[in-house]
């Protein structure tokens, strides 16, 4: 019943046939569904209209069995069923918030695109990435150099992605987001140039890791209630199981002697 009703709900939240079984622990399960949701505009959709139905079916089939299950089964077997609609409210809470997952992308991306352009000359790019780094990096007009500003990105990206991009991406990226080819360059532009540019583009990356662990751990955050009741699910799974060996060598009863 459970690899008829339950593992097709997972194949399709996984976009891949998928054994449960094999996860250790939520986060492997987070990051498989943050693998395949972050890229796929579609995704939110077919948590709703395919996914999250299967579990509806998977749900009804496992309540049939409870009136003809031994005794010793029932108290994992109602664990079991419970934790089938917590797992859908929980996905179905996920996927509405896909739907803000353009925005975040689309400002990691020009965070990239316009970093990418940054000179020490005060290009329409290199003016706005300038003055998104002012908006981004706090007290940057007393880092010394690049180094200070990764060691910044660092630190801060490591305690605490989620918060510190989050407030980057609402407050300082619309800076990058729209490029204005007229803006004049800020009274620091010359100033931060000349000590934040370099050729190599290591900030690009430290700003790559930062946004990849923020999406990551917003990930996390929004899949609590869904990878809660999947570990409820997973576990009530294998004291079903066994429950149901212990029970079948009981009334089995000891072997024959030869």
């Amino acid at each position: 019943m459970d690899k008829r009703d339950v593992a097709p709900f997972w194949d399709c939240i996984m976009r891949t046939p998928v054994d449960v079984g094999t996860f250790q622990n939520a986060d492997q399960i987070a990051q498989r569904i943050e693998k395949v949701s972050y890229p796929n505009k579609a995704f939110s959709e077919t948590v709703a209209k395919e996914c999250a139905p299967k579990l509806v079916a998977a749900r009804e089939a496992a309540t049939a069995l409870w009136h003809d299950v031994p005794a010793a089964l029932k108290a994992p077997l109602e664990k079991y069923v419970a934790a089938l609609p917590k797992m859908q409210t929980g996905i179905l809470s996920y996927a509405k918030t896909l739907k803000t997952r353009g925005a975040v992308k689309d400002v990691d991306s020009s965070i990239q695109e316009v970093g990418a352009a940054f000179t020490m000359k005060p290009t329409a790019e290199s003016v706005a990435f300038e003055k998104f780094m002012v908006c981004a990096i706090p007290d940057l007009d007393k880092k010394d150099d690049l180094q200070a500003v990764l060691g910044f990105m660092a630190e801060t990206c490591k305690d605490d992605a989620v918060s510190f991009m989050t407030r980057v991406r609402k407050s300082c990226g619309p800076l990058v987001m729209t490029v204005n080819a007229n803006a004049a360059p800020s009274k620091t532009f010359a100033g931060n140039a000349a000590k934040f540019y370099e050729q190599q583009q290591r900030q690009l990356q430290a700003w790559e890791w930062c946004s990849k662990k923020s999406r990551k751990g917003k990930t996390i955050s929004e899949l609590d209630a869904f990878l809660s009741a999947a570990g409820d699910y997973i576990e009530a799974r294998a004291e079903v199981v066994k429950a149901a060996r212990t029970e079948a060598a009981r009334l089995d009863g000891p072997s024959p002697r030869q």
